[in-house]
């Protein structure tokens, strides 16, 4: 079972760095459902910034703790050194798509289905920012 460590910007700004083994669900959780974790509950909404996935829960734990030791600038240059590799309009419009994506009101193209993978959320901020001239790294194949 895959284990995640996140970070969410709640919306007076601070951050909070959580783990679980469903992202999906524990956004909806944080955003809306009463068993959200109190620190976000009365923050939100809240938008994912940052992930990492581990093999073992305890994996991820360690990382957990290890980011939280950490100042507020150094986990900022780690959500900032994740999107570094992308120009400043693609980073605008990817932001723009988790931000939609952590509220649960992202729907994918012409089928209007809500998406539920971060992984789908990235990938349509990244097709829209291409789209709209933003510089994005080709995959390499």
């Amino acid at each position: 079972m895959t284990h995640h460590v996140y970070i969410l910007e709640c919306a007076d700004k601070s951050l909070y760095i959580g783990c679980t083994n469903n992202l999906e669900k524990r956004l909806v959780e944080h955003n809306g459902l009463k068993c959200g974790a109190h620190y976000t509950k009365i923050r939100r909404p809240v938008v994912l910034k940052y992930s990492e996935s581990f093999e073992t829960l305890a994996e991820a734990r360690r990382r957990e703790a290890e980011i939280k030791r950490w100042s507020r600038e150094n986990k900022l240059k780690l959500i900032t050194n994740q999107m570094s590799k992308y120009g400043p309009k693609a980073q605008k419009k990817i932001s723009k798509v988790m931000h939609e994506f952590g509220k649960g009101k992202l729907k994918s193209g012409t089928s209007l289905k809500k998406v539920t993978s971060q992984k789908q959320a990235v990938a349509i901020g990244i097709s829209e920012a291409r789209r709209e001239g933003g510089k994005v790294p080709r995959q390499k194949k």
